[in-house]
C-alpha cells in the first residue's frame, strides 16, 4: 500500500467518524427533547391537581388512571418501589 493509499484510508476512517459523531449528537438531543416534553406534561398534571382534599388534608398526585385524571393520595401515603 503506497503513502497516497494510506492517507486517503486515513481521511476516509476521519469522516466517517465526524459523521457518526454528528449523527449521535442529534439523536441524543431527539432524545432529550422527548423527555422534556414527557416531563412538561407530567408537571403539568401534577400542577392540576389540588394541595388540598375535600377534607382539607394535603393530598398529591399518586398515578394517571386510564381516563387520564389523576388520582391523589394522602400526603403521608407510602408507596413501594420508592
Amino acid at each position: 500500500m503506497n503513502r497516497n493509499s494510506k492517507v486517503k484510508l486515513i481521511a476516509a476512517f476521519c469522516l466517517s467518524c465526524a459523521f457518526g459523531l454528528l449523527h449521535a449528537q442529534d439523536a441524543e438531543k431527539a432524545f432529550v427533547k422527548e423527555n422534556m416534553t414527557f416531563a412538561a406534561g407530567q408537571y403539568r398534571l401534577m400542577l392540576q391537581t389540588p394541595v388540598q382534599g375535600k377534607d382539607g388534608k394535603g393530598v398529591m398526585p399518586h398515578s394517571t388512571r386510564k381516563d387520564g385524571t389523576v388520582s391523589k393520595a394522602s400526603i403521608y401515603m407510602w408507596t413501594s418501589g420508592f
